[in-house]
């Protein structure tokens, strides 16, 4: 038999036996309390095919996804001319193709000029000749 004396409080084992049950009675509690949660949820929401999301006929659904489809790919398009401009001035060395007003190309050679130098290209292109050397 165990005596507990008065006065000097519980002992190291029996406050860390008081914490684990208080840990396990929170994580219990925590756990009903998530499941009630979505119990309430699942009846309070309908199911997604009960309500549609447009209304019309099939054919009308079909038409009005093209459109949306089309639009989505003329944005992309605009998007990709709009950053093809930005480019030469987003930092790239030298003046780009639209920065020649004459419209002739000092280097004979349009199609090169067509195509911006990506600096990552040129220090491979730089590596890989340095290699080749040794």
């Amino acid at each position: 038999q165990r005596v507990m004396n008065v006065g000097t409080g519980p002992t190291d084992e029996e406050t860390k036996a008081a914490t684990k049950i208080q840990a396990l009675h929170r994580g219990r509690s925590a756990r009903l309390k998530v499941e009630e949660m979505k119990r309430i949820q699942a009846t309070q929401s309908a199911p997604a095919s009960a309500q549609p999301a447009i209304e019309g006929t099939e054919e009308e659904i079909r038409a009005a996804t093209k459109i949306q489809a089309m639009q989505r790919g003329r944005m992309a398009r605009r998007k990709v001319v709009y950053l093809k401009k930005e480019a030469p001035s987003a930092g790239q060395q030298g003046p780009g193709p639209s920065a020649d007003v004459s419209g002739s190309d000092s280097t004979g050679d349009a199609a090169a000029a067509d195509q911006p130098q990506d600096a990552a290209t040129s220090a491979d292109a730089a590596a890989a000749a340095a290699t080749s050397d040794v």
